[in-house]
């Protein structure tokens, strides 16, 4: 896995619209995570479901899936 071909995901309940972002710390943390348990770290995928601040729209109102 190259940073080149990485990133994450950040998608607004409110708006559908996909942000996709690349951390360090976040990609560092998940290897460390992975080695830490015995494993090797082969890909991963990280969404993050957001809304803006102030915004009453919720998970269980709009987002993709109803899980808990």
């Amino acid at each position: 896995m190259t940073q080149e071909d990485h990133h994450d995901h950040m998608v607004c309940l409110e708006s559908g619209e996909i942000i996709e972002f690349v951390d360090e710390i976040i990609e560092r943390r998940q290897q460390e995570i992975a080695e830490e348990h015995g494993y090797e770290l082969v890909d991963h995928a990280l969404v993050l479901y957001v809304r803006p601040r102030g915004s009453d729209v919720t998970r269980q109102d709009s987002g993709p899936t109803n899980r808990k």
